[in-house]
């Protein structure tokens, strides 16, 4: 069975999702993210083919706080369309992830220096995707936990300087799904 439903993110920004749910009692829950099309029919396949694993899924509506109901083909207007929006997106956010799953601690007292470092370490560790899962992983084995650290990052993030040097590696990539239309293989790795 699917539905969607409306999500409150940690600032209030209430945002639409897909949810796929098995039958039966879930192995355990996950979170799809969207390519650059929004939750289109794809993304909703992926989500249901999870749950027909036994999953819980989840697709986050992403660009939701840019436009609503985004739904995208993968060619023509529709591709010009998702680029102008993948550009929307915050890398505050990518920044978060990446603090997410380094060692920074509450009793640590970072500089945007020390920031900077923990992002370029925890990216060159798990890459961009990878901080994400790990990210969404703990949101779905400690939910509490993980929002209260995720409010702490995102304030954290907030106070450092707007000039702070981090520059993410392998940025050029897309993320994709195995079988989506524009699968060409694993994803170049940064220097």
């Amino acid at each position: 069975m699917s539905e969607h439903v409306k999500l409150e993110a940690s600032d209030g920004h209430e945002l639409d999702a897909y949810v796929a749910h098995p039958e039966g009692v879930p192995i355990a829950g996950l979170v799809v993210v969207q390519e650059i099309f929004g939750v289109n029919r794809h993304i909703r396949s992926v989500t249901d083919g999870y749950a027909k694993g036994g999953f819980l899924a989840v697709a986050p509506a992403l660009f939701d706080r840019y436009e609503r109901g985004v739904e995208l083909a993968y060619e023509g207007e529709d591709m010009q369309k998702a680029r102008s929006l993948i550009s929307r997106l915050n890398m505050d956010d990518a920044r978060c992830e990446a603090l997410f799953v380094s060692g920074l601690q509450r009793s640590d007292a970072p500089d945007a220096t020390t920031l900077a470092g923990l992002i370029r370490a925890a990216v060159r560790q798990y890459g961009v995707r990878g901080c994400a899962g790990r990210m969404a992983q703990e949101f779905g084995d400690h939910p509490e936990t993980a929002a209260d650290r995720m409010r702490w990052i995102r304030q954290l993030v907030a106070e450092v300087p707007a000039a702070w040097p981090p520059q993410l590696p392998g940025r050029g990539g897309q993320l994709r799904h195995r079988g989506s239309p524009h699968d060409t293989g694993p994803l170049p790795r940064a220097a």
